[in-house]
């Protein structure tokens, strides 16, 4: 009867002696996976909310030089041009330094000892092209030191640009009281072209940090995190790039004062300084770094010059002027943090491609 099945296949189990001695297989537990990074959409800086404000800024810039002129002829617009270039220098440097996270607060003490060190130079025989080249290479110098011990340290460079106006002072006090021969003329500059060439300077620098490549190469140390954690060398490179550029175009400025009045500039360079800071701020460069539109800079610089011209023919008293400057500040600080704030608002929704 059994012929016709198969042949069933002998299964035996293991006895359970074996089971025991037998050791159980070694499990490899799966390398943990990497938590996913949220995807950070980069950082964008709306220009529209710039050039809102900076059409009002033309606006009340317009309408301050008009209220000059009417009360002066129109030669008063040389003479504006004349005051307005050398501060505006000095406020594109503070611009540069702004938006490198970078602030160089010795850009009113860096134009001084230029000013009294290209006097000093041409008075000693060494003639203006010469003292002109010494001078400017002289705040080039003192920059990248500036900058070199901000990318070193990872240290805040208005501490650092602070301890520099102290020590620039000393070479200040030096240089201007030497006895020099006022109204020694070091040259000559055409008031119009050196406005020209300020706003040049200022539309283009705004236009070329519109690039986003630029941005994040020089904006380094505006940085999220630990503040006193050393940021590296590269991070440093923008604070580098900010500090010399921003006190050789402080150099510029005192060359071209130098070239006006031939003698070494009155000693008032933290009042200049604290100008260039309030027209660099109302035309909407952040106090935080990065941010900064075009022309703000530009139309912040007239608002300033044409307002103190307005004080000084209307015979205001001479304590509102810093008065008014410091209020500028503020009013500068206010617009940064509404900048700052509608950026923040309009990137709140926005995902990442």
């Amino acid at each position: 009867m059994n012929e016709g099945r198969a042949e069933q296949t002998d299964v035996s189990l293991p006895s359970w002696k074996e089971v025991l001695s037998t050791p159980p297989p070694r499990v490899v537990p799966p390398e943990p996976a990497e938590p996913a990074q949220p995807a950070q959409p980069e950082v964008r800086d709306r220009l529209l909310v710039h050039l809102v404000w900076e059409v009002l800024l033309g606006m009340a810039a317009a309408g301050l030089v008009l209220a000059n002129l009417a009360q002066e002829s129109a030669d008063y617009l040389t003479s504006m041009f004349g005051s307005a270039a050398p501060l505006g220098l000095i406020a594109v440097g503070l611009s540069l330094s702004l938006r490198t996270a970078a602030p160089n607060l010795a850009v009113g003490m860096v134009a001084s000892v230029t000013a009294a060190l290209a006097v000093h130079l041409n008075q000693d025989g060494w003639g203006s092209g010469v003292a002109i080249a010494v001078g400017l290479g002289a705040a080039l110098g003192a920059g990248l030191l500036l900058g070199l011990l901000a990318m070193l340290l990872s240290a805040p460079a208005w501490a650092l640009s602070l301890g520099f106006v102290f020590a620039l002072g000393a070479a200040y006090g030096v240089l201007a009281g030497d006895g020099a021969d006022p109204g020694t003329p070091l040259g000559g500059f055409s008031a119009m072209g050196a406005f020209v060439a300020f706003a040049v300077l200022s539309a283009a620098g705004g236009a070329v940090w519109l690039i986003p490549g630029v941005r994040r190469a020089l904006s380094g140390l505006r940085r999220e995190g630990e503040p006193g954690r050393w940021a590296g060398l590269r991070t440093g490179l923008g604070a580098l790039a900010g500090l010399a550029g921003s006190t050789l175009l402080a150099g510029g400025a005192g060359i071209l004062e130098a070239m006006e009045a031939g003698s070494p500039p009155p000693d008032d360079a933290m009042l200049v300084t604290v100008s260039a800071l309030g027209a660099v701020l109302i035309g909407g460069v952040s106090v935080f770094g990065r941010r900064g539109g075009i022309f703000g800079t530009l139309f912040g610089v007239v608002i300033i010059v044409s307002a103190l011209d307005l004080f000084a023919r209307n015979g205001v008293v001479e304590w509102l002027e810093p008065v008014f400057l410091g209020g500028m500040v503020v009013v500068g600080l206010l617009v940064t943090r509404a900048i700052e704030g509608l950026n923040a608002l309009f990137d709140r929704d926005r995902t990442p491609d």
